[in-house]
């Protein structure tokens, strides 16, 4: 997908203003808060697809499906296909955001619940 035929929001880097780089993430939280937070947190956005899905979340403001979870993945170029990105999100993505307390979701569950716990 060209750059031309994403909808602005959809990139989890641009949203808000926040940066890519530690620089402005250290100018815009501070250093001792980012020194602070747990190892897990980092593992656990270190993956892209989890990004997507946290960013996503917050554009959606409280609930969303994992249908339209892998739907989003597949369509900001993050996951080529449907299928795949469901599965990823059943068995890998979805358990490590609900055990970090990201997203509230069953393993049974369609519906993934975002909290906002770590704002």
């Amino acid at each position: 997908m060209r750059d031309d035929q994403r909808n602005d929001h959809t990139d989890v880097r641009a949203q808000d203003g926040a940066g890519t780089s530690l620089k402005e993430a250290v100018g815009t939280f501070g250093v001792n808060a980012l020194l602070r937070l747990p190892s897990e947190v980092y593992e656990t956005l270190a993956s892209e697809h989890r990004r997507a899905v946290l960013g996503y979340g917050y554009e959606v403001d409280s609930r969303t499906t994992v249908g339209e979870l892998a739907t989003h993945l597949v369509t900001t170029d993050v996951e080529a296909d449907e299928h795949r990105a469901r599965v990823a999100l059943r068995h890998n993505h979805l358990p490590k955001l609900a055990e970090q307390g990201f997203v509230e979701w069953t393993p049974r569950g369609e519906t993934v619940v975002f909290g906002h716990v770590h704002e």
